[in-house]
């Protein structure tokens, strides 16, 4: 898990990087003359090259893309395919969605018997997407759009999703559903999943709920949720990965940090901006507890469910979502 004393770091580390960059002057920030073109140009660049990704991978999240196609895929297969992320055109985006949750049921698979599963089962006609395996493969495709991670060697990048898949994948799911203005993790087909039914268990309310709450209290931008995902990927240094890896991220982290406290205090001023930046970095920690709370939602879910049906036929999940998974 991402220790506090790495967020300790960060500021301070960035903070003294930056502090003789930029002068005392809180309410109109002005950078030193013989950086403040590079400075500006540096962060105006890598913040528009990062929200392009962002676009294209909201599109092809809204779209009818489902990574059905890759379903068969070993782990190594998809990390070394072409990212879908270049394909954006050849998905639509459906015209009915988002589709209303018209079915309720009284009680969740946590609190009913083989009979009661068997009538909810039999009622319960899924017509969304399989979200765990979607946001998976687009999100695997979004790691190959970082040039750091792609310089990585393929068994560093598994240890690294292994270790931070399911935070960088609770806080993609999180942000889309605040930026919608939902309370509840929220999918662009409607999917809604703690509406499915009427008592809610407190690992689900966690889970889909309390994940939300963050990201509007901070009522973050697109710009500071695109680092704050490069940050949450650069914290797989924790990870068993080769000391060359660890510099790449370490290198990686560093830059980045650099990049969202520049971009904080030319927004906000020298004073807020170190603020807001420690608010942000401070949001890891949170993350992976709700991240590590997913992993247990989804394990407790696969257990339940066996046990509810130990004859149903059920397809496994993919590697790569095992992997998302921390398994």
């Amino acid at each position: 898990m991402y220790k506090s004393n790495d967020e300790t770091n960060i500021v301070d580390n960035t903070q003294n990087e930056c502090r003789s960059t930029y002068l005392d002057d809180q309410s109109s920030l002005k950078i030193s003359p013989h950086l403040s073109l590079t400075s500006e140009i540096t962060f105006e660049k890598t913040l528009n090259e990062l929200s392009y990704i962002e676009q294209k991978y909201k599109a092809l999240r809204e779209s009818l893309f489902t990574g059905h196609e890759f379903w068969g895929f070993s782990i190594d297969d998809l990390f070394l395919k072409k990212s879908t992320l270049g394909c954006v055109e050849n998905y639509q985006k459906p015209h009915n969605w988002p589709l209303p949750m018209t079915f309720k049921f009284e009680r969740s698979v946590f609190e009913i018997d083989e009979n009661e599963f068997q009538v909810q089962k039999r009622k319960f006609r899924h017509c969304y997407k399989n979200w765990t395996i979607t946001d998976t493969i687009l999100t695997l495709d979004y790691t190959k759009s970082l040039p750091f991670f792609n310089n990585l060697p393929i068994n560093d990048k598994k240890c690294i999703i292994k270790h931070v898949g399911a935070s960088l994948l609770i806080s993609i799911k999180a942000f889309y559903s605040y930026i919608m203005n939902q309370k509840y993790i929220y999918y662009p087909d409607g999917w809604t999943p703690i509406l499915i039914h009427k008592n809610k268990t407190n690992l689900e309310v966690e889970v889909f709920s309390e994940t939300v709450k963050p990201w509007h209290r901070l009522m973050l931008t697109n710009e500071e949720f695109c680092l704050l995902k490069i940050l949450i990927i650069c914290c797989g240094v924790a990870a068993d990965i080769s000391n060359s890896s660890k510099k790449i991220l370490e290198d990686a982290k560093q830059y980045y940090s650099y990049i969202l406290f520049g971009y904080l205090q030319i927004k906000y001023g020298n004073i807020k901006g170190a603020t807001r930046f420690a608010e942000i970095i401070s949001l890891i920690t949170t993350i992976f507890l709700y991240g590590q709370k997913f992993k247990e939602y989804r394990l407790l879910l696969n257990l339940a469910i066996e046990k509810l049906d130990p004859k149903g036929c059920r397809t496994p999940l993919p590697k790569i979502v095992q992997l998302f998974m921390g398994n």
